[in-house]
């Protein structure tokens, strides 16, 4: 995807968007995906995280 945008979602999920540049060689797509961590639907906990810095 040319242009394009990812967002976290409230469940964990990533929502990515994105469109191909319309050009006349390329038709135009757009395009919507979602991105599932394996913890969501494989019954794995969520990785633990520390912050152990913040700018």
């Amino acid at each position: 995807m040319y242009h394009s945008e990812a967002t976290l979602l409230p469940d964990g999920r990533v929502l990515v968007s994105g469109s191909d540049p319309q050009t006349p060689g390329h038709p135009k797509e757009l395009r919507l995906e979602v991105y599932t961590p394996p913890y969501l639907n494989q019954g794995f906990r969520q990785p633990p995280f520390t912050i152990t810095e913040i700018d």
